[in-house]
């Protein structure tokens, strides 16, 4: 099952429930993959596409909480966090610093990497192979710190 048809189904329950703040948040989430789907000309999304359309969905969250309380909106910062949470559990679980590191070592060791220059080889392949279920600035923190930079 697609993450539409989940979206649908977890909306559906929301409705049943009364709860609001999911429902919004689930018909933005399933309008903005709806939309992807057509842009796609009727193509399937990918699970990597349907990564980045929630992962964008989080960003903006984000930065909304981020602007509303540097505005003082409490209220609206709170909204949105929950917003946020319930955006986040579309995403697949985040290693810890101790596995991400672990898997970082498994792909430096792999690809031969000894040093700074090879950064770039690392992070593509890093990013790949992690995408879902780390953040990318993670990623760079660590890659860096293995490499020696």
């Amino acid at each position: 099952m697609g993450l539409l048809e989940t979206v649908a189904k977890q909306l559906a329950e929301a409705m049943r429930q009364g709860d609001k703040v999911r429902v919004e948040t689930l018909r933005l989430l399933r309008a903005a993959l709806i939309e992807a789907t057509k842009a796609g000309e009727g193509v399937e999304l990918t699970p990597e596409r349907e990564y980045q359309i929630v992962r964008s969905a989080i960003k903006k969250r984000q930065e909304a909480i981020e602007q509303y309380e540097r505005a003082g909106r409490l209220d609206a910062a709170a909204r949105e966090r929950q917003e946020l949470a319930i955006l986040e559990s579309f995403l697949p679980p985040q290693l810890g610093d101790d596995e991400l590191r672990a898997e970082l070592e498994r792909i430096i060791a792999e690809l031969g990497a000894v040093g700074p220059k090879d950064f770039g080889r690392v992070m593509r392949e890093a990013m790949q192979r992690l995408r879902g279920r780390a953040e990318g600035d993670r990623v760079q923190f660590w890659v860096r710190q293995l490499l020696g930079q």
